[in-house]
């Protein structure tokens, strides 16, 4: 009697034992699985566009892949910068880029929806609506402001050209100026450009990249450039 007792005691050992390997391979098998997942859907997402910012009025294409049965919803960004999202509401997408606004949303539905979420964003329609405008003045043929489009950055060369160019042979080319405050109006920058190198020197990398409420000052020099 001892002796079948002790036999089925070894044997409920030995099915628990397998049972609890089982068990434990199901959750490797659903570890490894969801890292594949995880691990796809950032090379989807790492295709999204990270150069074009998102303004007010774009008309976007959205979609959670794994959410296989919808289509894509179409969207558009609000005066308020923001669209309407399934699952979590409004989100703020305005001035930053398809990638960046896929990637906090994919992490938002993360926390709370889904195990791996890939966002698919893109831009459907871009607006035309200026994004700001910068201020010019000095020695060009139009002075004035300057619209910013939202469809591309605004350079300080570009601006100049907007302008028409610069107005005569003696406009200082060499140290054009440009001052940007900061939001809260508490601090000011100047910005000292040659612009001659730019344009015939191909030193492109010190084509300053303006921003809203940026002031350009282009002086007249006593030298005939």
């Amino acid at each position: 009697m001892k002796s079948l007792r002790a036999i089925l005691i070894l044997l409920a050992c030995t099915l628990a034992g397998s049972t609890a390997l089982r068990a434990a391979d199901a959750d490797a098998e659903r570890a490894v699985r969801r890292a594949n997942r995880a691990r796809i859907s950032a090379e989807a997402m790492d295709k999204l566009d990270d150069r074009q910012k998102l303004s007010v009025s774009d008309q976007l294409s959205f979609q959670i892949v794994e959410d296989r049965d919808t289509e894509p919803r179409r969207l558009q960004v609000s005066d308020t910068g923001e669209v309407q999202l399934p699952y979590i509401g409004r989100w703020k997408v305005a001035d930053k880029t398809c990638k960046q606004a896929a990637t906090e949303i994919k992490a938002r539905l993360e926390k709370e929806y889904y195990h791996v979420a890939t966002v698919a964003l893109s831009v459907d329609i871009l607006t035309t609506r200026s994004r700001g405008k910068v201020m010019i003045s000095g020695a060009v043929r139009t002075q004035g402001s300057v619209d910013i489009p939202s469809d591309e950055p605004l350079t300080l060369t570009k601006a100049i050209f907007k302008a028409g160019g610069f107005d005569d042979a003696f406009a200082d080319r060499k140290h054009v100026k440009v001052l940007r405050t900061n939001p809260d109006r508490t601090k000011k920058e100047f910005y000292p450009i040659n612009v001659q190198d730019i344009l015939e020197k191909g030193k492109t990398e010190n084509d300053l990249i303006l921003q809203p409420g940026d002031a350009i000052y282009i002086y007249r020099s006593w030298i005939k450039f």
